[in-house]
């Protein structure tokens, strides 16, 4: 599903409001959106900055896993990998019906939802500024809402080479940029 049009919100938790900048991020988004999908507009982008405990909350809840990560990417073309115990998963469904959208709505991509804290520790981990960091986990996402996967080798190796493309596009001058 791709549309002629194209939207981006950033949202950022009070905690983070002073750390990051929406519009700094939606510009790394639309970066993200064009490597991504090179020949047309995805539709809307709906992206969170938040803590720990929320991002753990929603892991545990759709993926199965009780764990803090760095990001989550909900999209509405593709299911995620469900990697818990309970098989009564209700993103394995099959629902092939699609649902309508009336013709002035800009059709919803996905939301990727990011944990800050978790962005600052492996910025340290991998001698990273927080902003390239940032815009990594950012382009990450947006590419799992475009169906790019790392479950395989030779998907993860295509999936890198995006990542790669989308980082060479980014100026990170320093973390005050973000």
């Amino acid at each position: 599903m791709t549309s002629d049009r194209m939207d981006i919100d950033v949202s950022v938790t009070d905690e983070f409001s002073d750390l990051v900048s929406e519009v700094w991020l939606r510009k790394v988004a639309n970066t993200s959106l064009h490597a991504a999908f090179p020949d047309s507009l995805p539709g809307h982008v709906s992206i969170l900055i938040t803590g720990d405990s929320y991002i753990q909350h929603l892991n545990a809840t759709y993926r199965g896993l009780n764990e803090i990560t760095d990001v989550l990417a909900f999209s509405s073309q593709h299911n995620g990998h469900w990697e818990g115990e309970i098989q009564e998963n209700p993103m394995l469904e099959d629902n092939s019906d699609s649902f309508v959208f009336p013709p002035d709505i800009i059709q919803p991509l996905g939301e990727i939802v990011i944990s800050y804290p978790q962005i600052e520790r492996q910025a340290l981990e991998n001698n990273n500024s927080i902003s390239k960091e940032l815009s990594f986990i950012t382009g990450h996402g947006i590419l799992h809402l475009a169906g790019y996967d790392h479950e395989e080798p030779d998907e993860a190796e295509i999936m890198r080479s995006k990542e790669v493309e989308i980082l060479s596009q980014i100026n990170f001058e320093d973390d005050h940029d973000i």
